[in-house]
């Protein structure tokens, strides 16, 4: 299951998600924003940022896994989140 959309992701959302991971180099950060935040196809956004399609690929994968990793988490934490804010607000 992809937890990431191309050219769907809000710019700050996949900061976080990289920094959760060791993808430290810029180019393959760069062809990561371009596909995820911008909407470029992958070939068009390794050509932009001087990357192989292999180095990409291995990225998304990561990325991926630590997007599937927090989505885990939120499913945890939202029954708690949810009960809280009723009892401050008495509204669901």
């Amino acid at each position: 299951m992809n937890y990431l959309a191309q050219g769907q992701e809000p710019q700050l959302r996949i900061e976080l998600l990289i920094q959760l991971t060791r993808i430290d180099s810029d180019s393959v950060i760069g062809a990561l924003e371009d596909h995820y935040v911008k909407g470029l196809e992958e070939n068009l956004a390794c050509d932009l940022n001087g990357i192989k399609r292999s180095a990409l690929s291995r990225a998304k994968t990561r990325l991926e896994e630590v997007a599937q990793k927090h989505e885990q988490l939120k499913e945890i934490e939202w029954p708690d989140y949810s009960a809280f804010r009723k009892h401050i607000t008495g509204k669901c």
